[in-house]
């Protein structure tokens, strides 16, 4: 079996403390934006949600 070598791969770019910087502030931007927007329930099952909670109120007091 013939082993392959791979060359080291080199990005057509320098990677400076600037990018890496500009990196990581947009990483903890996404971050931020998704734990607040995934907590959010859409709209429509929220609509269910409260037209659940008033059929099983009624469906108490009716009995």
């Amino acid at each position: 079996m013939k082993v392959q070598e791979y060359k080291e791969y080199v990005p057509p770019f320098d990677i400076t403390e600037e990018i890496s910087n500009l990196t990581i502030m947009i990483a903890e931007t996404v971050g931020h934006l998704s734990a607040k927007i995934g907590d959010t329930p859409a709209p429509i099952l929220r609509k269910q949600n409260r037209i659940r909670t008033i059929q099983s109120s009624l469906a108490i007091d009716y009995y």
